[in-house]
This record gives C-alpha cells, structure tokens and sequence, in this order.
C-alpha cells in the first residue's frame, strides 16, 4: 500500500568510485551483464540530509562509528507514472550492515515548502497525509535535526540476474549546503561517479567488476559531499 513504512532487513554495502572516463563503458557493462528493471530503473533525485548542531552524524560517519545514523529527506525530480514524489528515510548502520526505515509519499507538499527540521517535516507530511508517523518520530534524536546538505545525481539502476543484489550507479553527483538551496548552478559537482552494490550476502562481489578501473570508496556521498563544501 502506499502509505506503509518499509523497513528493510539487514543488508551489506559497498561503494566504488567510478572515475567519469569509465562512465560510458561501465554503464555497457552493467547494461549487458545484469538485469533492467521494468520500472524506475533511472531516477533524479534531490536529497537533504539533515544533521544537527554540532555536526553529529558527520562527525559519526567521518570518524568511522560502527553505529550510526542519517535522517534525509528525497526528491524525485519528474517521476515515472505512479511513481512517489518524495522519500522520508532513516539509515541505521552497524559496521557493514545498514537497515532503512523508509516512506514513500505521493502527495506533493504546499507550493514554496520550506524545510525547516525533520520533526517538522514528519509533523507536516502527517497533516498533507492525514496519517500519523510516529514510527519515524520515535527514532528521532534528542538533538533538533536542521537540514545541512543537499546532494542532487541521476540513478541507474539494475538487479543482478542470479544473486539477491541491487546495483546503482550514481552520475552528475552535485552538492550545495542546504543554505543556498535553489542555487545548483553554483554547486560543487563530485569528480567521480559512485556505485553501490546493496546485497544480502556480506562482501558479494561480481565478477564483471573484476579489470575496471574502480576504487573502493570508504565515505559515503553525504561526507564527499560535506568534504567539498568544508574544504
């Protein structure tokens, strides 16, 4: 139904980066090699991520704590018939293994919405919904959560034919601190492309990676992109 939670089970991640000469042949590659959804097998997406203020959760994935959190906020920008506007998600990770609280929204929010928190925002899609959150507000922080980042890219993605493997390769990835949102012409665009590979199985590699140019990546995009805005 469209106004359930989905809370996904334990899964493994790994992330490479793709450096923007290999886009073309690594998007063959994964063309020929795997299977294309039917549906939503490209997205853009506009992403907030929120944080609070003293900068916990990018302090907590910087340094590298096994548990930690992000609270983010997505946009699809033009979505496929039946497809949801928006994405309310929460991202527990332990180690490798990562959980996400998620939900999909189909109603558009009022013309000039402006985000404020997350709280608010929960608050607000319960009266656009007229359903109550309280899934989402029981796992919120003590910290108020202030919208910090904005990353905004084009997703492929694919299915892997044999195993319980999704694949998605993230292209055009451009970052600006939510303070200048509406300002992406003047955003800081990453100098590489990034893969992730979300599967059951921990450590699953394919083997059609084996020979390309990629490197694993040890941050995630909300701190590459925090990098470039910081530094």
């Amino acid at each position: 139904m469209q106004n359930d939670i989905v809370i996904t089970p334990d899964t493994f991640e790994m992330k490479f980066g793709v450096p923007k000469y290999m886009r073309n042949i690594f998007l063959a590659t994964l063309q020929r090699r795997t299977r294309i959804p039917e549906k939503f097998s490209y997205s853009k997406m506009k992403t907030v991520y929120f944080d609070d203020n003293t900068n916990s959760n990018y302090f907590d994935s910087r340094d590298g704590q096994l548990y930690r959190r992000k609270y983010r906020f997505r946009e699809y920008i033009n979505p496929e018939t039946s497809g949801a506007y928006y994405s309310l998600e929460i991202k527990i990770r332990f180690d490798k293994k990562t959980n996400k609280i998620k939900k999909l929204i189909y109603k558009r929010l009022p013309k000039g919405y402006k985000i404020v928190t997350f709280k608010k925002l929960i608050n607000d899609f319960e009266k656009v919904l007229n359903c109550p959150l309280s899934f989402f507000k029981k796992e919120l922080p003590v910290n108020e959560l202030f919208p910090d980042t904005m990353i905004c890219y084009e997703r492929f993605r694919f299915d892997d034919y044999y195993q319980d493997a999704r694949y998605n390769l993230d292209i055009n990835i451009v970052t600006l601190p939510c303070g200048r949102l509406g300002t992406l012409d003047n955003g800081i665009y990453f100098d590489y492309d990034v893969f992730e590979i979300k599967s059951r199985k921990p450590l699953f590699l394919p083997s059609f990676l084996k020979g390309l140019d990629i490197e694993p990546l040890s941050v995630s995009k909300f701190i590459g992109a925090k990098e470039l805005l910081l530094f």
